[in-house]
């Protein structure tokens, strides 16, 4: 559509548009009014400042989005200010939410640059050169925080792409397109910096895969491994919750042991006692492992 419209015919003065002129000026402009309006006192007027945030984003809309993380079984994604929530099993999702309902330490507009939950359950947020650690559920800001990523140790005038963090606990930021530095969770500082990396989007025989790239070696998985990966979290959660309540029974076995082998002179009547204990269960392998490892016994 032009932004002048004349009329073919010089005898007819009114220029007729077709309906996808009609409807994009409706779009800009808005429907005109045709009801008569009624004419109003009205008092002095005041200023209203507006914004351009729609009230409502559809995320199948979008074509890109800020950030996406996992956490407890679920995908949270990240667009300006506003969040959606996923649910890995059955794909559905909600929102959009406002993040600054939740944590309203956060500036009115803002996009996150990346976000990650630490080993220790807080989670960390990158808005431009600030960073906010928060606590989980609570979303309270911690004590101390924001801080600059100069204060972190990263380079001036850096923008961060990304951050990655492992199953063994490691976190990795990636800034500057390609550059990466490995943060130390102990203290909240950069431990060091790696050589240039590069993550990749691409299809093999026409399977959708992920590919990290560096000098020294490259790294690649399919969409259904990233996916697993996703949903065995909650899996492991729940080995590593096991694991935990055995090894406290492992402590107790032990410490009963210990307090035996403690009560013995001879050494040699020392599995005899532990034998005899009413404690001790020939049935349990726990019991017979401790043994055959800590006592020497086969």
């Amino acid at each position: 559509m032009f932004a002048v419209v004349t009329a073919r015919n010089n005898n007819n003065k009114i220029a007729k548009l077709n309906i996808e002129d009609i409807l994009a000026i409706q779009q800009l402009y808005g429907i005109k009014n045709l009801k008569p309006t009624t004419t109003t006192t009205q008092p002095p007027p005041t200023t209203e400042i507006t914004t351009n945030t729609p009230t409502y984003i559809d995320l199948c809309t979008l074509q890109y989005v800020d950030t996406v993380l996992v956490l407890h079984h679920r995908i949270f994604i990240t667009y300006q200010r506003y969040v959606w929530s996923i649910d890995i099993n059955d794909a559905k999702y909600d929102g959009p939410h406002v993040l600054n309902s939740y944590m309203d330490f956060l500036p009115d507009n803002f996009s996150l640059s990346a976000a990650y939950q630490r080993p220790s359950g807080e989670l960390v947020l990158f808005i431009h050169d600030i960073i906010y650690m928060v606590e989980y559920p609570s979303f309270k800001l911690k004590e101390g925080w924001p801080k600059r990523l100069s204060s972190l140790g990263f380079p001036p005038n850096i923008f961060i792409n990304t951050v990655v963090n492992t199953n063994r606990g490691q976190t990795y930021v990636i800034f500057n397109n390609n550059d990466v530095a490995q943060i130390d969770e102990c203290n909240m500082s950069v431990r060091s910096y790696h050589s240039q990396a590069t993550l990749r989007f691409g299809r093999i025989n026409n399977l959708p895969i992920l590919r990290l790239e560096t000098s020294t070696a490259r790294l690649s998985m399919s969409k259904s491994t990233v996916l697993n990966i996703f949903n065995l979290e909650y899996y492991v959660n729940r080995l590593i919750s096991s694991l935990t309540a055995m090894t406290d029974n492992v402590d107790k076995k032990f410490s009963r042991l210990l307090a035996i082998a403690s009560t013995v002179t001879k050494s040699a009547n020392m599995l005899e006692m532990m034998y005899d204990d009413e404690s001790f269960d020939r049935n349990n392998i726990l019991d017979c492992e401790l043994i055959a490892l800590v006592f020497g016994e086969h």
